[in-house]
């Protein structure tokens, strides 16, 4: 609320400038937020996959996902581990309100094929009982447990799903759509702290 945020306005200046300007790893090309133009950004984009969420979301459903992913992706994959915890889990996945929605961002990173990038931005406050520096909090282990704990990796499928589909839509292939998405980038805004300083995101 406006309350809150009193007293606070250079801070958060300062806040959203680290962000905008940090160089975003390997699978962004090293470019920033502030370095994609307008015309490569596609944001809020809004789905609705219209189905039954009670149903799909069901425990059965939840632990086939696990299954077909784990069957699929290599041993090495970062997806695996998530998978089989899919796999084993006996209450399903509390993700009602999942199977519609909107993706913060489809980033396309250059002209070339393969550089749609889904794009996602979380203000989750990790907390440490160990008392461990608050970036360190941040790092690609701790950002991998905080995902796995709200099942961001299967929301993330989701967007992919929607982002294959609106590919589609827009007239490519059932190849061209596949092979057009890079992959997912989760960008927990707390752990981003400027141009000088390492980014800490975790990828797939």
């Amino acid at each position: 609320s406006p309350a809150m945020l009193k007293g606070h306005r250079e801070k958060l200046i300062v806040g959203l400038l680290q962000i905008m300007e940090t160089p975003m790893g390997t699978l962004w090309n090293d470019l920033s937020l502030r370095q994609i133009p307008k015309t490569s950004r596609l944001e809020e984009v809004r789905f609705d996959a219209m189905l039954p969420e009670g149903d799909v979301l069901s425990v059965p459903n939840t632990k086939a996902i696990g299954d077909y992913i784990a069957s699929v992706v290599d041993s090495k994959d970062p997806l695996r581990e998530y998978a089989l915890l899919l796999s084993d889990s006996e209450k399903g996945v509390p993700l009602r309100g999942t199977l519609n929605g909107s993706i913060d961002a489809l980033l396309h990173l250059s002209s070339a094929p393969h550089k749609f990038l889904i794009s996602d931005y979380k203000s989750n406050w990790l907390r440490d009982p160990t008392d461990e520096p608050p970036l360190e909090r941040y790092s690609p282990e701790n950002l991998w447990t905080a995902m796995t704990a709200n099942h961001y990796q299967l929301q993330a499928l989701i967007y992919g799903v929607a982002s294959y589909r609106y590919l589609r839509s827009r007239g490519m292939s059932m190849a061209e759509a596949n092979q057009s998405i890079a992959g997912f980038a989760y960008l927990f805004v707390r752990g981003i702290v400027g141009a000088v300083n390492t980014p800490v995101q975790k990828t797939s």
